[in-house]
C-alpha cells in the first residue's frame, strides 16, 4: 500500500485539490461561472501533471546518457535493479 501511495503521490495530491476544488464549488451552487472554473482548474492541474511526470529515456548506453549531463537540459537517471 505504501508504494502505491509513494510511486503516485503527485497523482493523488492532484485529485485531492481538485476534489476540494469540487465541494467548494458544489456548496456554492453551480452555475455556468464556477463549471468554468472547474474546467480551467482541471486544465491546470493536468497540465501541471503532464509536464512533470517523467517520461522514458530513448539512450540505452551510458556513454550517451553521460553526453546528455552537463550540457544544460536537466537529466533523470533512473536505476533498476531486477531484483
Amino acid at each position: 500500500m505504501l508504494r502505491l501511495i509513494n510511486q503516485n503521490s503527485f497523482l493523488i495530491a492532484i485529485v485531492i485539490v481538485f476534489i476540494v476544488a469540487l465541494t467548494t464549488v458544489s456548496r456554492r451552487g453551480f452555475s455556468p461561472q464556477s463549471m468554468g472554473l472547474l474546467a480551467a482548474i482541471a486544465a491546470v492541474l493536468a497540465g501541471v501533471f503532464f509536464s512533470f511526470r517523467a517520461s522514458p529515456g530513448t539512450q540505452e548506453s551510458t556513454t550517451a546518457v553521460q553526453t546528455h549531463i552537463g550540457q544544460g537540459t536537466p537529466v533523470l537517471i533512473e536505476v533498476q535493479s531486477p531484483f
